[in-house]
């Protein structure tokens, strides 16, 4: 079994803003012998928003809320199924950073490759890094952002409708 999940690799992009986190860790000198693990967890929040965000897309596109009678008290109740997409996603980031990255070492065949880069365009990828966290962040928040902000909604708001049938 270990020998195909030490053939499990990253896409290049993500080995680069792991190399690229790293460099930024490792600079500091309490982070030196775990600036890795720092690496590795700040890659893996980021991701298990996104995960999270489709996540809780799907169960609200695939199984919206219904409220069989007219309270509206039952309509806000907390799904069962929300821990259980909590727990689940991760559980699920943290074994897939841990098995990319960190299982038999990995990590440092990563920083191998990206050895040679020059701080300049070590410089980029901080530019880079910091663009895609910024998209990120507002893909694991869109549908807040995009209903707050522009009124758009991705998920049909299921509570219009238990309102006209109670009047």
């Amino acid at each position: 079994m270990s020998s195909w999940l030490a053939k499990i690799r990253p896409p290049k992009y993500l080995r680069y803003l792991f190399f690229i986190v790293y460099s930024f860790y490792r600079s500091y000198r309490s982070e030196r012998n775990e600036a890795h693990w720092s690496s590795v967890i700040f890659l893996a929040i980021f991701h298990g928003l996104l995960f999270l965000m489709v996540a809780y897309f799907f169960q609200d596109f695939f199984f919206p809320p219904v409220s069989s009678n007219d309270n509206l008290g039952l309509y806000y109740k907390k799904d069962p199924n929300d821990d259980l997409i909590l727990y689940g996603s991760i559980l699920f980031t943290g074994a897939l950073f841990y098995i990319i990255f960190l299982y038999q070492k990995k990590w440092r065949s990563y920083i191998d490759e990206f050895s040679h880069l020059k701080r300049k365009d070590r410089r980029k990828g901080t530019v880079y890094l910091f663009f895609y966290l910024l998209i990120c962040l507002f893909l694991a928040f869109s549908s807040i952002i995009l209903d707050e902000v522009f009124g758009i909604q991705l998920i049909e708001k299921h509570i219009e409708p238990i309102i006209q049938n109670s009047q």
